[in-house]
């Protein structure tokens, strides 16, 4: 503020502009808070008035976009979404920023093109009611003994858009709708879900290692795209299947698909349409159907499985007469009453060396499906391969 010499300014003058500045700071100025809320910060952004800003330049950040002098301008956007640095323009965070525990994301956030935003080792970030995650740029979380996590209620979860890319390692999620929808490139590796739609990839490739998920909501979905799964562990209570194809490609290998209800649907892993389903060395238990093929199915190869603690092994109800593979080979399938139930139009199916137990059925209505040279005992070397 200029300095005012009193020797030249009439007294009157002074008394006047004095009662003016009282009347000014008795209004007290409505400040929104910031969509995302730092550890220490309030979270009703008065603590981040107009020293804020200068705060997150000298931290490594840039300041506001011109809208605000502090943490949220009149529109409610926010001067930095980082803990270290970044800077962001109506929830879009435009530079480059780490994340720390303690971290409160009040508002739906877009991590922009280009952008990357790195979550620290063992960060516990808190999700609001119905915020999504979009990310145009990079989400990334390393290795860590310590994992990182996203909690909340309700909250939506992380969408990787077309062009987007995580990559995160030792990264918990709970509570979200679908904690990872993808279009984009995705990489989930030693982590775990619980209670949601774990994955949902409608285009571009999610691959996933050594990740767990626990007590899911909904199965995982493919659509469209490329989901690759190994040493996937998924446990899961009486309702939800495990994975429902309608279209795209899943490769699936050494992973574990346990329901505790043997009777309940919807069936474990579902696959129909322009589907593409490849499964080895993996385990399957607890469902109605194990596997429940319809609507055309193009292509699957199964081999190396332990299936067990079904009605059905197989509801083979519609697969496609032409193009792809439809095998079946070298597996057990055991304590169920049926192992094969045939409806519908199928396509030529081999079913090669596997060992059906005593009381589980082979339901055949056509010569589409083939089932050769059987297993008179259970095999050896199948299921999940250790590491």
């Amino acid at each position: 503020m200029r300095s005012i010499r009193l020797s030249s300014f009439p007294f009157a003058a002074l008394v006047a502009s004095a009662a003016a500045l009282a009347a000014c700071s008795s209004a007290s100025p409505t400040i929104e808070s910031s969509p995302i809320s730092h550890p220490g910060e309030s979270s009703s952004g008065g603590d981040n008035g107009s020293s804020s800003g200068n705060n997150e330049s000298s931290s490594g950040g840039s300041s506001s976009s011109g809208t605000s002098s502090g943490a949220g301008s009149s529109s409610g956007t926010s001067s930095s979404s980082s803990s270290s640095s970044g800077a962001a323009s109506g929830n879009t965070i435009s530079a480059d920023a780490t994340w720390a525990t303690g971290m409160t994301i009040s508002e739906s956030t877009t991590i922009a093109a280009g952008v990357t935003v790195t979550i620290s080792p063992g960060a516990q970030i808190t999700m609001g009611s119905g915020v999504t995650i979009t990310v145009n740029g990079t989400l990334t979380a390393t290795t860590s003994t310590t994992h990182a996590a996203f909690t909340g209620t309700s909250w939506t979860g992380l969408v990787i858009a077309a062009g987007g890319t995580l990559n995160a390692n030792s990264l918990d999620i709970s509570g979200a709708t679908t904690s990872i929808a993808s279009a984009g490139t995705a990489e989930y590796d030693s982590g775990t879900i619980t209670g949601s739609t774990p994955f949902a990839v409608t285009a571009g490739s999610l691959t996933t290692k050594n990740a767990s998920v626990s007590a899911p909501t909904s199965a995982s979905t493919v659509t469209g795209g490329t989901f690759t799964a190994s040493y996937l562990n998924v446990q899961m209570g009486t309702m939800p299947g495990g994975l429902s194809m309608t279209g795209g490609t899943a490769n699936i290998s050494d992973s574990t698909f346990i329901s505790t209800d043997i009777a309940e649907s919807p069936d474990m892993i579902v696959a129909e349409g322009s589907s593409s389903l490849t499964m080895i060395y993996s385990e399957i238990g607890g469902r109605h159907c194990s596997f429940h093929f319809d609507e055309s199915l193009t292509s699957f190869d199964l081999e190396n499985l332990n299936v067990h603690d079904s009605a059905y092994a197989f509801m083979m109800w519609g697969s496609a007469a032409t193009g792809g593979t439809r095998t079946v080979k070298n597996s057990n399938f055991q304590n169920m009453t049926t192992g094969i139930s045939e409806e519908g139009t199928n396509g030529p199916i081999s079913v090669e060396g596997c060992y059906f137990a005593s009381g589980a059925a082979i339901q055949l209505t056509d010569q589409e499906i083939t089932v050769s040279t059987p297993a008179t005992a259970a095999l050896t070397g199948v299921g999940p391969r250790a590491q």
